[in-house]
């Protein structure tokens, strides 16, 4: 009978696999993890010892993956350039790829939205500052804080409206002011529809 020649096991592979895999869950970074898989990889299919250090090593993946996302769940949260920075810090130590990608457009959806809400709100300010002192000037300010904002921010459409009510009082009223100058040809009426219409 013929006794199958069992396949000797490099001890030494196993031990640098090991060492680079507790390395790796000391001190978790791509290079780690890279440095790592290369030493799993080169361990024999044979050794049962090989699965447990991969899933050990993908435990650290995992782990670093879990704690960015926890980061940017935070940072959306909170809305604080402290925690979207370190957010896009954690992130950014991450392997590329569609997870990692998907947490940057996460971020910098975050970070749009807060843009967006800072444009918005100078806008309306000037907006609520030109209906209640309606000029030439309020206006002119109001529909450059309108323009500034983001085409695709959905609030804008609104604003505008606003603000096209606004002039278009400003308008009649100067029109209203000139036909009542032109009509009493007091000069009180006259410097009325001026400041009016300038």
């Amino acid at each position: 009978s013929v006794i199958p020649k069992l396949k000797q096991l490099d001890p030494n592979l196993y031990e640098a696999a090991l060492k680079a895999v507790k390395n790796a869950e000391a001190s978790p970074s791509v290079a780690n993890i890279n440095l790592a898989q290369g030493k799993i990889d080169v361990m024999s299919s044979e050794d049962v010892r090989k699965a447990e250090l991969q899933t050990r090593l993908d435990a650290v993946l995992e782990g670093m993956f879990t704690d960015a996302e926890g980061k940017v769940t935070k940072a959306e949260g909170t809305r604080n350039n402290t925690d979207i920075t370190t957010a896009y810090t954690s992130v950014n130590k991450l392997p590329d790829g569609d997870r990692k990608q998907a947490l940057i457009d996460r971020l910098d959806a975050l970070k749009q939205a807060i843009e967006d809400d800072s444009l918005y709100d100078a806008a309306l300010k000037a907006v609520i500052q030109a209906e209640q002192n309606t000029n030439a000037s309020t206006i002119a300010n109001a529909q450059s804080k309108i323009d500034a904002m983001n085409s695709t921010d959905t609030r804008k459409g609104e604003l505008q409206a606003r603000l096209d009510t606004a002039y278009e009082k400003l308008k009649s009223d100067a029109i209203a002011s000139v036909e009542k100058a032109e009509t009493t040809k007091a000069q009180a009426d006259v410097d009325a529809g001026r400041t009016i219409v300038n």
